[in-house]
């Protein structure tokens, strides 16, 4: 019916030191693995295992499946599951849950880097920086390269 079913694989694992299983059975035991089919609910996108969920048919043909009363009932009422917070269409719209660190943003800083006046080249306008540096501060200047000396 609905193109969006899932399966679940659950391993089967006996521990050995409890039944006395061989070391051949052991591997032979954990093989197998039981596959449930699961579907997703229409309206909450949850995973619906099986005998959970009820199914509604449209007068189109579509097949709905829901996982509770309740957001079959809000699939009815016509709201849209964007806009209630416990909904995965919601956290999917505000990028809540699955985030991976790689695939963040970079913010991008920008570079400083220094532009020739008109009648003063780079170097003369860095020559006349550097001569103005050591009385930025005054009195505090000072007063920082003392404590500075002290230690």
């Amino acid at each position: 019916f609905g193109s969006s079913s899932q399966q679940v694989c659950v391993r089967l694992e006996i521990p050995d030191q409890d039944i006395g299983v061989s070391a051949g059975a052991r591997s032979l035991v954990s093989l197998f693995t039981m596959v449930i089919k699961t579907d997703l609910c229409a309206f909450t996108e949850y995973r619906i295992f099986p005998g959970r969920g009820t199914r509604f048919f449209a007068r189109d043909g579509k097949a709905h499946f829901f996982i509770g009363s309740k957001a079959k009932s809000l699939f009815h009422q016509r709201l849209k599951p964007v806009k209630l917070r416990w909904t995965q269409a919601w956290r999917r719209m505000n990028k809540k849950g699955k985030t991976d660190e790689s695939a963040k943003k970079k913010t991008r800083r920008a570079a400083k880097f220094q532009k020739a006046v008109v009648g003063m080249s780079l170097e003369a306008k860095s020559q006349d920086k550097s001569a103005k540096l050591p009385n930025k501060g005054g009195a505090a200047g000072g007063a920082k390269k003392d404590f500075k000396a002290r230690k």
